[in-house]
């Protein structure tokens, strides 16, 4: 086990470059700022991200509260006794 996980870290090991990476809130950020300043309406779906178009976890939460509520609730077992006959 040991054996894996030291070449699972040697196979993945890299030179990090932070100019590789692309943080796109920023991109969406500037070109919603390129847009106001041009005097052009904003879009709100230009400022979200392409991963959280479709399906998000924000929607994925209310679809669960919706169907949550609406679900019957369980009726509780009655508190009555029921008395046996007794034999005599």
């Amino acid at each position: 086990m040991l054996k894996l996980a030291e070449h699972i870290v040697e196979s993945k090991a890299a030179e990090f470059d932070p100019s590789e990476l692309v943080d796109h809130y920023e991109v969406a950020v500037v070109e919603m700022l390129k847009q106001k300043q041009a005097g052009r309406p904003i879009r709100k779906e230009a400022a979200r991200t392409p991963a959280l178009k479709g399906g998000n976890v924000i929607d994925l939460l209310r679809r669960s509260i919706e169907m949550e509520t609406k679900k019957p609730k369980a009726k509780a077992p009655s508190k009555t006794k029921t008395r046996t006959k007794q034999r005599a």
